[in-house]
């Protein structure tokens, strides 16, 4: 019985999480402040964590649609885990869905003509040549290159 309720507080407590995490959202898109990055909330062991919100930009598509691009960092629990995102909305401000990404550094750090552009990183030092392109729409998967054909593949989870 114990496990049971504990269960479902900690479900409540991720759904009023994952609310507020939309409110923060909405707030980044009205603001549409390309490349700043928001911090809501402060980690600690004992809160419900701290959430990086960057807005990349918005582009339209040849299908005619408009699509908007952000990233999300939530840091959370007792040893500060992060769950790592590419958000995407529609032109209205509309959550469309997200690619969860296993690092931080498999985020974009800008959009250029509907293409998500990633920085180097020690261990992918050839990832500034590398882009993701969006400009078709919102494909249902993404592989974000390392090395030469080595890299991980991100599915689109839709909302």
């Amino acid at each position: 019985m114990k496990k049971i309720i504990l269960m479902v507080c900690v479900l409540c407590l991720v759904h009023l999480r994952i609310q507020a995490q939309g409110k923060e959202q909405l707030q980044v898109l009205k603001k549409a402040k390309i490349g700043y990055e928001y911090v809501f909330g402060t980690w600690t062991a004992e809160n419900e964590g701290e959430t990086h919100l960057t807005y990349l930009g918005k582009f339209h598509a040849s299908n005619g649609k408009t699509y908007q691009v952000m990233t999300s960092k939530w840091l959370w629990g007792l040893s500060k885990r992060a769950t790592n995102r590419i958000l995407i909305f529609d032109g209205q401000n509309r959550y469309l869905g997200n690619y969860m990404v296993s690092v931080a550094d498999d985020l974009p750090y800008k959009m250029e003509k509907g293409k998500m552009w990633f920085k180097n990183t020690e261990e992918c030092p050839n990832r500034s040549l590398f882009s993701v392109d969006l400009r078709q729409g919102v494909p249902e998967k993404i592989f974000i290159e390392c090395s030469k054909g080595a890299g991980d593949e991100y599915v689109f989870e839709k909302g």
